[in-house]
């Protein structure tokens, strides 16, 4: 009934992500909060795909391949959004296979590789910084290993390395990127 206060208890578990806190709606709150999340979550994910095809012009008409670099950096993060986020993915009626969370860390990976690729490449770091681009295809390398790790390890495991290397790839970027 309208006015009604209700305790609710919930135990949630799951090995993947998981978004807190959870919001109780009325059924027309629901339909408006939701239109406005998928409003602006198409606004998101167009303008990525909009960032995609306009690089991708660039490289076909240039021919530089740092923007091949920069295409699969930011393709491989929208992948990791749409699978991360499922939103969308009832167009599809199942969720793809090749969407499910269970590859979520070589989505993430993947995303390293382009990004590192792409910054070595627009610095020139194998002329102007050998030591640093020695760092560089180390953690391009591990990447590329840890793609092929995470397709034999377990889902959260591999997520959990993805994290952690995150965070490894975040801080060098920052001095990288310094």
């Amino acid at each position: 009934d309208k006015g009604e206060k209700a305790v609710l208890y919930i135990q949630l578990k799951s090995d993947f992500s998981l978004h807190l806190p959870l919001k109780i709606f009325t059924k027309e709150g629901f339909v408006e909060y939701a239109s406005v999340v998928e409003l602006m979550h198409g606004a998101f994910w167009g303008s990525i795909i909009i960032m995609i095809i306009y690089n991708l012009l660039i490289y076909f008409s240039m021919r530089d391949k740092a923007y091949l670099y920069y295409v699969m950096y930011i393709f491989a993060y929208l992948v990791f959004m749409i699978t991360e986020r499922v939103h969308g993915l009832q167009l599809f009626g199942d969720i793809p296979e090749i969407l499910h969370k269970k590859y979520l860390a070589i989505y993430i990976w993947a995303s390293w590789i382009g990004g590192f690729s792409m910054g070595r490449y627009f610095l020139k770091s194998a002329t102007m910084m050998p030591a640093f681009d020695r760092i560089i295809l180390i953690i391009i390398f591990s990447a590329m290993a840890s793609i092929v790790l995470s397709f034999f390890a377990d889902p959260a495991a591999a997520i959990q390395w993805a994290v952690m290397g995150t965070i490894i790839c975040t801080v060098f970027l920052a001095c990288f990127g310094y």
